[in-house]
């Protein structure tokens, strides 16, 4: 596949370069809205924010507007925490409104064009880019996600024009960084992890370059370099979602419980919602023998995850161990049924493309 090919993949992480035009540009100082209270909590969502708290910080955001709905910037920041966060639906939202009230406002405008980009909305990453592609041709964000999004809604031509232009940069950091991005899209681990190598060699301080390549590496079957990688990530930005949560991950894989539990509380206190932490810190907690600790932090996204049968399993397990069989069984019951579902649903798949492919012969056989 050439390099202009994988640009037509879908999937993959946050585009590169609108992630870059977030980094290093912080959360706003100071808030547009009237009403002191609702200023007040606005500063404690960027105080929390800057710490890395993210789940904090959403929820000072959202009673700040609440309070005020009116304030610009509490909003903006609020589509910032989602988005640092990988929330990307919640981030769009909060970044149109935001532009409702700053219309035109290119920085949110971008960041909304990459949450489109990213969820396959194309048309819309293009509409939205549209207006900037004078005054602002010569930003490589703006290249990336335009040219993306035109390339992957079938505008090869036009794609691939916006896509040389970074290209014609030559050799450079944000090139190589790009160009694995790419690669990694394409399932190209070999390849990604090259240009991410060639990245973080030009630029060892650029923000994501260390995060990017330890997750090449990790799902190219390189668990000891990926975890080198994502400590070099966590000392220049501590606060990383991903950084917290691979480092954690990583460390209880091995059975370093002590050092695992930090990494993955700190990622769970930013995102309370997200299954994964959770679920692993609830399993370092029970692996430590803090069941109670572990059923109250399983117990709840179990519940807002109904369909994940791991949850139902490890919460079993918990129950089964503070001596509640009752709850334990049902969690059981609860696996079961959804083996069920899915083996149902597999059959039904089956006998649709039994039928489609009868439907296909008979027609070619008149």
């Amino acid at each position: 596949m050439s390099v202009m090919g994988c640009f037509c993949r879908r999937g993959g992480p946050l585009v590169t370069f609108a992630a870059l035009a977030l980094m290093g540009s912080g959360f706003a100082r100071a808030q547009d809205g009237k009403g002191a209270g609702a200023r007040t909590a606005a500063q404690q969502g960027v105080m929390a924010a800057r710490q890395g708290r993210f789940g904090a910080a959403i929820r000072a955001y959202r009673q700040a507007l609440r309070l005020d709905p009116q304030l610009a910037a509490a909003r903006m920041d609020l589509a910032l925490a989602y988005f640092k966060t990988g929330q990307l639906e919640a981030a769009a939202r909060n970044f149109q409104g935001y532009l409702a009230r700053k219309p035109g406002a290119y920085r949110a405008s971008l960041l909304l064009a990459t949450c489109e980009l990213s969820l396959g909305h194309y048309a819309a990453a293009i509409a939205r880019t549209a207006p900037f592609r004078t005054r602002h041709a010569g930003d490589l964000a703006l290249a990336y996600v335009r040219g993306t999004a035109l390339i992957r809604a079938g505008h090869l031509h036009r794609g691939g024009a916006w896509i040389n232009r970074i290209m014609s940069k030559g050799d450079s950091a944000v090139v190589h960084l790009m160009l694995g991005d790419a690669f990694r899209e394409s399932h190209k681990w070999k390849r990604a992890i090259a240009e991410y190598k060639q990245a973080v060699k030009m630029a060892p301080k650029m923000p994501l370059a260390h995060l990017w390549l330890a997750e090449a590496q990790l799902l190219s079957g390189e668990s000891a370099a990926a975890l080198g990688n994502f400590e070099k990530e966590y000392a220049l930005d501590p606060n990383n979602y991903e950084t917290n949560f691979y480092l954690g991950f990583l460390y209880a894989q091995q059975g370093e419980l002590v050092k695992a539990a930090p990494y993955l509380r700190r990622a769970h206190a930013m995102v309370p919602a997200a299954f994964q932490p959770a679920l692993q810190l609830a399993l370092v907690e029970q692996r430590q023998g803090h069941l109670r600790r572990a059923r109250a932090l399983l117990a709840p996204v179990v519940w807002a995850h109904p369909k994940n049968a791991q949850g139902h399993v490890v919460l079993g397990e918990i129950y089964y161990r503070l001596h509640e069989p009752k709850r334990g069984a049902e969690q059981r019951a609860m696996v079961r049924q959804l083996v069920a579902d899915r083996q149902k649903q597999a059959i039904q798949q089956r006998r649709r493309e039994s039928l489609q492919l009868a439907a296909h012969g008979a027609g070619g056989h008149p």
